[in-house]
This record gives C-alpha cells, structure tokens and sequence, in this order.
C-alpha cells in the first residue's frame, strides 16, 4: 500500500473533528488540526492521549474569523475535513455575531486557504441537515430531500433558527466559491448527531441528550436548536 495522504482537521476539539481524527489516526494518517490556541493544554490534551497522536499529529493555530488563519494549516495537505463551526443549544447575544459571522466568514477563510495551496484535492465540509430541510408548508410526507434543496433563510430568519440559517449561508457560499476556483467541495448533512465522545466535556447535541437523562430543563427555550441540530 502506498504511503497514505497528510489530511487537515478544523476545529480539532469539536465533538465530530475529534471523532474524525481518531478514526483518521487509527487509519494511519498524517493528521494535522487547528484549533483557536495549541497551547491550551486543558481543551487540547486530549488528542494527545489518541493512539498515533504522538507519532502522527500536529496542532496549529486557526482562527475562524481571522483572514489567511488557516493558510499554514492546509499547506501540504491532500484532504481538508472543515468541521469547525459554533454550535449553541440557546444562542445569546447578536445572532449574526455568534452564530451566522463565524460559520460564512469561517468556511471562506478555509476555502481561501485551500484554494491558494495548490496540494489539496479535495475538501469535505461538514454541513447539517438543518441546511435541507426547513421551508413554508414542508412536510413529512413529501418525497425525500436530496442536494437540490435548501432550507428557506426568510423561514429560518421568520423563526429565529439561526444554526440552521448559518448552515444554509455557509454551504451555499461555499459551493459558488468552490465552482469559481475550480476546487472539489463535498457537503456531509449529518442530522441529531449522538454517540461515543472523546472530549474532556460533552458538547451540543450531547448536552440536549445528557439533559433528557438527567431531568435538566433546558429544552423548553431551546426546541429550535434541537430541531436543528
């Protein structure tokens, strides 16, 4: 077998980027992830502990809001799995701040970045299926969603679904930029993500689940997160 391909992870302390390095370190890559400061030991350690980490991990710096953050991370690498990304179970304070500025301006900054160097092949971008589905008068019932529909952002804006409306501005901006460079994007719509977690403190979805659990009373203010999720 032929010596694998190095691959960059953003967000490498999120719920899924932990998961995917891993699996992509039990596979015998090259791992390479960013996260806002490697030297925090107390958010970062535990990818360390990975088996492999040692041997095949490298920790740098990328800043979703920062301009040409990631221009060093993606260098060299074959793969750019875009992971990062906010995630809030209750949003507070200015939605376009926190939740809608990070996720646009973060996936350009990774996009930009990639598209300069000239390794990378391919970029696989983790979307929701909050992108898909909300829209007027949908239903249950009507034929199953595929890459040609998108969430509606005046509904997502009517009903304060702001993950969803970050979602759907993200992937759509991506996908032109990505047309316009010539450069191979693919879009994973995963839905209520659950399940084994690595990170020292269970994070988005995993709260809501842990909350259900535990009787914790959270879920009233936040019915639209967990729909969109």
């Amino acid at each position: 077998m032929g010596k694998l391909q190095d691959v960059c992870v953003t967000g490498g302390t999120g719920y899924i980027a932990s998961s995917i390095i891993r699996k992509l370190l039990e596979k015998g890559f090259r791992v390479r992830t960013t996260v806002r400061n490697p030297d925090d030991k107390a958010k970062t350690g535990f990818l360390w502990e990975l088996p492999g980490a040692m041997e095949r991990l490298e920790v740098v710096r990328g800043d979703l809001m920062e301009d040409g953050s990631f221009d060093m991370a993606v260098e060299g690498v074959h793969t750019v799995f875009h992971a990062a990304c906010p995630v809030f179970i209750n949003p507070e304070g200015d939605p376009q701040v926190t939740m809608l500025d990070p996720a646009l301006k973060g996936s350009m900054n990774v996009l930009k970045a990639c598209a300069k160097a000239a390794s990378v092949k391919r970029v696989v971008m983790t979307s929701s299926s909050s992108a898909i589905r909300y829209d007027y008068n949908r239903q249950a019932t009507d034929p199953p969603l595929n890459e040609s529909v998108w969430s509606n952002p005046e509904y997502c804006r009517e009903y304060k679904l702001w993950y969803p409306l970050a979602k759907t501005l993200a992937e759509r901006e991506a996908f032109a930029f990505a047309a316009s460079v010539g450069l191979d994007l693919v879009a994973v719509h995963p839905s209520f993500v659950v399940g084994p977690f690595i990170t020292p403190v269970p994070q988005s979805s995993i709260k809501i689940l842990l909350s259900l659990l535990k009787g914790i009373h959270i879920l009233s203010t936040c019915h639209q997160s967990v729909k969109a999720v």
